[in-house]
């Protein structure tokens, strides 16, 4: 189940009792936080705890919404990755495109 906390600029997605970010739910996060993107300085964090694994689709998804964020001044960030999702993501060379913190209380100071 997706979970989305929004407070002023800030906008927190959680994937609560999920083990994997798939196509399915990729969909899901698309339709829910493509308009939160659409205004500048917003601070967007993806709470990975728990997701063990990440498709294709669901990378794709984060990508895009990456390349959103930029385009309007706002931030995405990852936190709580799983080792198998830090993996995933040195082996695609992503590590170096997302903004990797530990939690979300590193999210919101870094």
């Amino acid at each position: 189940m997706l979970t989305i906390n929004q407070d002023n600029n800030l906008v927190i997605v959680r994937f609560n009792g999920e083990t994997r970010f798939n196509s399915e739910i990729s969909q899901e996060v698309k339709n829910e936080l493509n308009h939160f993107l659409e205004k500048s300085g917003i601070l967007l964090i993806f709470d990975l705890y728990g997701i063990k694994y990440i498709d294709s689709s669901a990378f794709g998804t984060l990508i895009s919404l990456l390349k959103t964020s930029k385009l309007n001044n706002s931030n995405l960030k990852l936190c709580n990755l799983s080792n198998e999702v830090s993996e995933l993501l040195m082996v695609m060379q992503l590590d170096t495109v997302f903004n990797i913190c530990t939690d979300v209380n590193a999210c919101l100071k870094a």
